[in-house]
């Protein structure tokens, strides 16, 4: 179709309309075929997590450019919380990747933050995780479509990242 609009734009209305149905299937393959990879995952291993220790382990590991600095600010006092030590490595590594990718190949900041946040009225007192970054940020439209599957502002992106971090954050039982 960019072909098309480019080449052709007096033909892109028939030629989107003779290659809709084509393009409809598709999308509904590719949905359905990562809903089913979604049901495929093992299921989650809840035990006593030293996040602060999860956290350091994944910004060592993390491939980080030469343009970016990754900068973990770990609280004093978090206590262990019960998660799949995996699925939040999974979840920092995602977002870390796309705080990263955020930079566009600009020098800039990555900061990983864990504190302690009090509880308000029958809530106890969780865990925080913030990943931030000092790249571009996000229009409030791309904020709204964030989690969409295959939503993606990066050219080659599958837009399945951050859905992957929010199912796996809600299956954790965190928000």
């Amino acid at each position: 179709l960019w072909r098309v609009a480019r080449d052709r734009p007096g033909d892109l209305r028939r030629v989107i309309e003779e290659r809709r149905e084509a393009v409809e299937s598709g999308l509904a393959y590719l949905e359905g075929l990562a809903a089913n990879y979604a049901r495929l995952r093992p299921p989650l291993d809840q035990a006593e997590c030293d996040v602060n220790a999860v956290v350091r382990e994944t910004v060592a590991a993390a491939p980080v450019p030469e343009h970016a600095r990754v900068d973990p600010r770990l609280g004093g006092n978090v206590p262990a919380v019960r998660a799949d030590r995996i699925a939040l490595r999974r979840i920092l590594e995602n977002l870390l990747r796309n705080a990263i990718d955020s930079l566009d190949a600009r020098p800039g900041i990555v900061s990983v933050t864990t504190e302690v946040v009090p509880g308000e009225n029958d809530v106890p007192p969780a865990v925080r995780i913030t990943v931030a970054d000092t790249g571009k940020g996000m229009s409030p439209a791309e904020q709204d479509r964030a989690f969409e599957a295959f939503y993606s502002t990066k050219p080659g992106g599958s837009g399945l990242g951050l859905t992957i971090v929010r199912r796996l954050v809600l299956d954790l039982g965190g928000r």
